[in-house]
């Protein structure tokens, strides 16, 4: 059986550790440990004992943690793979050039999450059914690779191996971008301020706002971290769309907008498809 390390006990990390019943957790804030011990995950006093022994480990901690987790768990556990969780793997290859030479390390990034905080948020079916993409660096070996995939299938996720240039540009639209888009339309909301939005609010606007809950310091982190100039040209694309169809609708052009509502149809359509496919799987 794989044993494994998780380095850090928010939503995802304490997900991972509530969806793999042998696991061993750490987080260096005392709080954060409590809650995950008593939602039942296995958590060490301090990172040696969590990390000590594993054949992997997962360092699920926020992006400026991040080489200082995975340079610790290199020492302290020499022969497990090194994985992490974060949404950008621009850095990671630099991360890992700098671990010793010996290190395997290999990027993970489940496509999963929750608009809570903490391990309070945490569930061990947060990953099941989702895809889980693995971005191999130059410290990776096909048999590290293949070890984080089955850590993946053992959370019931979809392990899609990626280079770092296609899981940057499928990250910008799928997760960044979204993310833009929702807070901008709630933002937008509130300034203009419709009397009786919040009581007449259906599930149209509530889901599609959705994102705009996500917490403070992890919406910072996606709009603001690496590959700002990639988001920007994403965000400039869409809100370009947006402003032909203002102009379209003013002038009652209907036929362009129409062929693009259809494509955009379409395109989700194949969304619901994938996912149909997915869980028959």
């Amino acid at each position: 059986m794989m044993r494994v390390a998780v380095v850090g006990l928010g939503v995802i990390g304490g997900s991972l550790a509530l969806a793999l019943a042998d696991a061993r957790g750490f987080d260096h804030d005392e709080a954060a440990r409590r809650v995950a011990r008593g939602r039942g995950v296995n958590v060490a006093d301090d990172l040696a004992a969590a990390v000590r022994g594993a054949d992997v480990v997962v360092a699920a901690v926020p992006p400026a943690a991040l080489a200082e987790a995975l340079d610790a768990a290199a020492r302290i556990a020499p022969s497990a793979v090194l994985t992490d969780v974060a949404s950008s793997k621009r850095e990671l290859e630099g991360i890992a050039g700098r671990l010793p030479r010996s290190a395997r390390v290999v990027g993970g990034h489940p496509l999963a999450g929750s608009t809570g905080r903490g391990a309070e948020a945490a569930a061990a079916d947060l990953f099941r059914g989702r895809a889980w993409a693995i971005v191999p660096t130059s410290r990776s070996d096909i048999d590290s690779v293949r070890t984080v995939a089955e850590l993946a299938r053992s959370t019931g996720a979809r392990p899609i191996v990626l280079s770092q240039q296609r899981h940057e540009t499928l990250m910008t639209w799928l997760v960044r971008a979204p993310l833009a888009v929702a807070s901008a339309l709630a933002w937008s909301a509130s300034v203009e301020s419709p009397e009786g939005l919040a009581e007449v609010a259906g599930p149209g606007f509530r889901d599609t706002t959705r994102l705009a809950t996500t917490p403070a310091p992890l919406t910072e982190e996606l709009l603001f971290g690496a590959d700002r100039e990639r988001l920007a040209v994403v965000l400039r694309a869409i809100a370009n769309t947006l402003t032909d169809w203002a102009d379209e609708i003013v002038r009652g052009d209907l036929p362009p907008v129409r062929a693009e509502l259809a494509a955009a149809r379409d395109m989700r359509a194949q969304l619901d498809r994938a996912s149909e496919d997915s869980s028959a799987k």
